[in-house]
């Protein structure tokens, strides 16, 4: 879901870019970006990405892609993301704290959600976190600005 318009978008990608998609945020956003393209422009079938620098991509986006694809994308549940929320506050003090680093926090947050069998890893944990903070800042934004114009 993009947290600017809340709309809702899919995306058909390999099982590589899926795992990108998933721990790199700065693609994520790109492939959004695409998907977006896509659509206002009729919805084109094929999106070609290239790119020639050392760590970026070379991919193709299609609309049609084989079910095996839907198999690596996991969706959040409700109850996994309120568990996520959960263990998130369990271990808000050692991110301030910076005895132990982000990494492994992010990790265990992940292990304590894969014992209540949801498939997620910890750089999955931290960027659906991510997102979540993002969109509730949007809507915090959008809040004051209506209050804003309300009392004008």
């Amino acid at each position: 879901m993009d947290g600017v318009d809340g709309e809702t978008y899919t995306l058909n990608v390999t099982r590589d870019e899926a795992n990108r998609i998933n721990t790199d945020m700065v693609f994520a956003a790109e492939m959004l970006d695409i998907c977006k393209k896509n659509k206002s422009d009729s919805q084109q079938p094929t999106e070609q990405l290239e790119q020639t620098s050392q760590n970026n991509y070379s991919g193709t986006v299609q609309e049609e892609q084989t079910a095996e694809v839907d198999v690596n994308v996991f969706k959040w549940p409700h109850e996994a993301i309120l568990l996520l929320i959960e263990e998130y506050r369990k271990t808000a003090d050692n991110f301030c704290s910076g005895k132990i680093s982000q990494k492994k926090i992010w990790q265990s947050i992940g292990d304590e959600l894969l014992k209540k069998s949801y498939n997620v890893t910890g750089p999955q944990c931290q960027s659906k976190f991510n997102i979540f903070l993002i969109f509730i800042c949007e809507l915090m934004l959008l809040t004051v600005i209506s209050q804003y114009i309300c009392d004008l």
